[in-house]
Order: C-alpha cells, then sequence, then structure tokens
C-alpha cells in the first residue's frame, strides 16, 4: 500500500498532483498539509477524485516554514501509522525565482517522472518496498549530488552526526532536487527519530540555500 505526502501552499496547483496521483492503483492514503491561510475544506474539495475512489484523505494546517520540508517531517508519524510501505512526497512547487517558466518545467518533469504511468509507478513501488537496503527513487534528470550542489555543508554534517551517519571516504552521495521521490518507511522512521524542532527551521521568506530545510533535502543521500 501506498501514502502520498502532500504539501499545498499553492492550491491552484493541487488538482495537477491529484491528476498524477489518481494513476497509483497502491494508494491508500493522502495526507495534505497546507498552510493556516487556507480552508481544509478547499483543500479536501480538489482532493475529491481521490476521496471517490476511496483513498483516505487527511487536511490539516500547518505553518510553512522551511518550505515543505517542515511540514513533512511533522507529519512523518501520522504516515507511519497508516501502515503504508511505500510513499511518495510531493508539494506544489513553483520555483518563481527562475527564469523562462523553468520552475514549471521542473514540477511537472517531476510528477511525470514520479508517476508516470499505472504499470510504472507498479515498478517503482517493488523496487522502494524490495530494495535490500534503503533507497529512494526520483527522475534521473532531477538527481543531484550533495557535494556539488550545497553551498553551506556545516548544517547536513550536523544532521548526519545527529542521525549517527558515518561518512565513506568519498563515496558520491546523491539527492532527489526538488524533495521529490518514493521512499519506504525506513527513511520516515529516520526522520521521525531526528526529533527535529519547528524553530530548528528558518521562518518564511527562507534563504535560498542553506538551513536546516535544505540540509534535510540532501541528507537522504547520506542515509542511502
Amino acid at each position: 500500500r501506498a501514502c502520498a505526502i502532500v504539501h499545498a501552499f499553492h492550491l491552484d496547483l493541487l488538482p495537477e498532483i491529484v491528476e498524477r496521483l489518481s494513476l497509483c492503483g497502491r494508494l491508500h492514503h493522502a495526507i495534505i498539509s497546507h498552510p493556516p491561510h487556507l480552508r481544509s475544506e478547499d483543500v479536501l474539495a480538489h482532493c475529491q477524485p481521490l476521496i471517490d475512489r476511496g483513498v483516505q484523505v487527511n487536511a490539516q494546517r500547518l505553518p510553512n516554514r522551511g518550505r515543505d520540508v517542515l511540514p513533512f517531517v511533522s507529519v512523518v508519524e501520522q504516515a507511519l501509522n497508516t501502515g503504508c510501505e511505500a510513499f511518495i512526497k510531493v508539494h506544489t512547487k513553483k520555483s518563481g525565482y527562475l527564469p523562462d517558466q523553468r520552475g514549471e518545467a521542473w514540477r511537472t518533469g517531476l510528477l511525470t517522472g514520479l508517476l508516470p504511468s499505472p504499470d510504472n509507478i507498479e515498478r517503482i513501488v517493488a523496487f522502494v518496498v524490495n530494495a535490500p537496503v534503503a533507497g529512494f527513487a526520483a527522475p534521473r534528470r532531477w538527481i543531484s549530488t550533495v557535494d556539488e550542489d550545497i553551498r553551506d555543508r556545516r548544517v547536513l554534517r550536523q544532521l548526519e552526526r545527529r542521525g549517527d551517519i558515518r561518512r565513506w571516504g568519498r563515496a558520491r552521495r546523491i539527492f532527489p532536487a526538488g524533495t521529490m521521490f518514493w521512499c519506504g518507511r525506513n527513511w520516515l522512521e529516520f526522520v521521525r527519530d531526528l526529533g527535529l524542532r519547528p524553530d530548528e527551521f528558518d521562518p518564511e521568506p527562507m534563504r535560498h540555500v542553506a538551513g536546516v530545510a535544505h540540509a534535510m533535502e540532501r541528507l537522504i543521500g547520506s542515509f542511502v
């Protein structure tokens, strides 16, 4: 069974995510976080196609701090309690700071790569559930390397020590740029056990790079 973890900051983009999620025949739960200025009723209205299919959808207000990362951290325990084995984390990504509509291309590329077709979704779910070691799945085009991308490694090293991650020499650490990915229970359990607090995340407007939010985006590469 699969669970979707969605942060809906831009409500107008939620139908696009719901349409892609509808391709996943194993979707049983969807946890939709949204900022306080949106009404849960409006969020759930956009999720009606999933509800009509029998997906258990829960919408809840959470502060938009650390962009989509603190909302993700805040619902990890709830996601684990669904009993699902596969999880997809997505959000209404606009990336308005990018020129020439590159933010839109990034979002649509991530969503179509993560949720391409019912058969390919089956293959992705099978991978994250059955892999003998911890892993994640994301479109190849948006997989980056930690050492090339992050400008402030200090926070990442602190999180690695906090999670008792031992660095293996010069082994390359890759991560899903854009914080959209499929994963298994092991990554969510690790995030839960970190015990991150809301006050550890930068308030909005957040800096483009560095801080706990961006370090968490890359930490999955260290974990894997």
